[in-house]
């Protein structure tokens, strides 16, 4: 394995730490660039922890507590649509966060 092989296979394992991105830059040994995809995985809203849900793009700790306890107190929520009946969450935030997280049916209890 070569030395650039081996900053790329770091690279990409280092990538998939990350939460949501989409395309990144490396420079590999030489000063070669190369273009490196890093795979999406979208927040699941009904098992995130407050944390994750606050590193989401729009949303601090303050709108991530609201969020998960809307969760608990509403039994979940069936779509991303459902997040605007925590307040806080406006149509701008709603956008942001379609492609970043993903909701499943509601459970009922």
């Amino acid at each position: 394995m070569t030395q650039r092989h081996a900053h790329l296979g770091a690279l990409v394992a280092g990538a998939s730490c990350v939460i949501a991105a989409a395309w990144s830059l490396a420079t590999l040994g030489d000063g070669v660039r190369a273009r490196v995809e890093i795979p999406r995985q979208r927040v699941n809203l009904a098992t995130a922890s407050a944390d994750e849900i606050a590193l989401l793009p729009g949303v601090g700790p303050s709108l991530a507590g609201r969020i998960v306890a809307e969760r608990a107190r509403g039994g979940g929520f069936a779509s991303v649509d459902e997040l605007a009946r925590v307040a806080g969450v406006g149509e701008a935030t709603l956008e942001a966060l379609r492609i970043e997280v993903q909701a499943e049916a509601r459970v009922e209890r």
